[in-house]
């Protein structure tokens, strides 16, 4: 009898454990997406980096040693819109660009990582056929930093 009864309570153990577990998470799920423009006679750059939680902004002209930099909660909109339109398929197939840097232009890096620790990292890829074909994610993203950017610019406008 106290073999039955303590298997029953092992029994009831093990299965509250189990259903307590955290699903786990799909492997093509995003997880977060990096952003960055660097180059230029003035040494200029500026990164972006959005996940689920927060969205980062940092700019720096090397020149004149300015800065910006903005931490807020990404918007639960703006994620949810990043990751139905995110195509793994496409992005795959994404193709870098020629670098500008060399004739003192700019270079936009893009990285996009997924929670199965995969990642896309493409420079200049603004001419390949499929990331025009996944522009919907792209504006989304360049959307969110330019908001950044705005409250940046805005807060610089209210300082005596």
């Amino acid at each position: 009898m106290k073999r039955i009864i303590y298997l029953v309570i092992m029994l009831v153990t093990c299965f509250a454990c189990k259903s307590q577990q955290p699903k786990t998470v799909s492997k093509d799920k995003l997880c977060k997406v990096e952003y960055s423009n660097y180059g230029g006679m003035n040494g200029w750059e500026e990164s972006f980096m959005i996940t689920q939680e927060n969205s980062s902004y940092h700019s720096i002209i090397r020149r004149t040693n300015t800065s910006a930099k903005e931490l807020e909660k990404t918007p639960e909109d703006v994620w949810e819109k990043l990751e139905s339109t995110l195509d793994i398929h496409l992005l795959e197939k994404i193709k870098s660009g020629e670098s500008k840097r060399l004739y003192d232009g700019k270079d936009t890096k893009y990285k996009i990582v997924l929670c199965s620790g995969k990642e896309y990292s493409f420079i200049n890829p603004q001419d390949s056929e499929e990331y025009q074909k996944m522009s919907e994610f792209f504006s989304t993203l360049l959307d969110s930093k330019n908001k950044i950017l705005i409250k940046i610019n805005n807060q610089k406008k209210l300082k005596p």
